[in-house]
C-alpha cells in the first residue's frame, strides 16, 4: 500500500522489519519500486531474492521487465528473460 502510494520510505522500513519475508512481500516492494522510478533499486532487490534462493513467480518477473524497461536498463532486462525461459 505505501509503494503504491508513493511512500517508498514507510514502504522499505515495514518490509525490512518483516520477520519473514515470503514471494508476495518481496514482489510487493519491487513492484513499487519499478513504479515509482527506483528501478535500480528494484533490480537489486531482485538480485537479493536470487541470492536468497527464493524461486520467484510470473509477477514479479513482470515488476522486475517493467524496472528494466523504465531504466533504459536492456542488457538487464534480456539477463532476466533468459532467466524465464
Amino acid at each position: 500500500m505505501f509503494a503504491k502510494c508513493g511512500d517508498l520510505e514507510s514502504a522499505s522500513l515495514m518490509f525490512n522489519q518483516l520477520r519473514k519475508k515470503c514471494i508476495i512481500t518481496w514482489t510487493s516492494v519491487v513492484a513499487g519500486l519499478a513504479f515509482n522510478g527506483q528501478c535500480k533499486e528494484a533490480l537489486a532487490l531482485f538480485d537479493e531474492i536470487c541470492l536468497e534462493r527464493i524461486q520467484p513467480h510470473d509477477v514479479i518477473f513482470i515488476a522486475v521487465l517493467s524496472a528494466c524497461t523504465h531504466g533504459g536498463l536492456v542488457e538487464k532486462g534480456q539477463w532476466v528473460y533468459r532467466r524465464i525461459t
